[in-house]
């Protein structure tokens, strides 16, 4: 075998490329015949999108496809509006379920009596007095676990 073997053969560009072994001069002449390329003769790549698209050609694209800008306008101001809209709502389902639990929670301890009342304010080390009434002391507990201090 000669100092030229094996030798690449390639098909492609500089860019994208296959290749492939000659083990001979026989094989070589066989892969030539076949299309393979040494790669001093590969060449740059001609159809990349920025040389294929500056020509202005519009090859193998459906113009009657393309939406106008204002119509794409109205469906991005749709979009905002929707988002506005959705982001409300949010807001506002939030809100109720925050008011619900406050609710809930209202009654969970209306229903219990002083001293479990007084029990949970000594755990979260609350003050009260000692003749405060249940409202007052449900109004303490509702107030400490949400903060705002308007209880109903």
């Amino acid at each position: 075998m000669s100092k030229e073997y094996p030798k690449m053969l390639y098909k492609g560009d500089l860019v994208s490329f296959e290749y492939v072994t000659a083990h001979s001069l026989e094989h070589e002449d066989e892969l030539k015949g076949a299309g393979w390329i040494e790669h001093h003769e590969l060449e740059q790549p001609d159809d990349s999108p920025d040389i294929m698209y500056s020509s202005g050609k519009s090859e193998g694209i459906d113009l009657t496809a393309l939406v106008p800008v204002e119509q794409f306008d109205a469906v991005a101001q749709k979009l905002a509006e929707a988002e506005e809209q959705l982001a409300t709502a949010k807001g506002e389902y939030i809100s109720k379920i925050n008011e619900l639990q406050k609710e809930n929670a209202n009654l969970k301890y209306s229903a219990m009596g002083a001293n479990e009342l007084k029990a949970i304010l000594d755990q979260k080390a609350i003050k009260y007095g000692s003749r405060d009434e249940k409202e007052a002391l449900v109004k303490l507990v509702l107030d400490s676990e949400y903060g705002n201090g308007d209880s109903e």
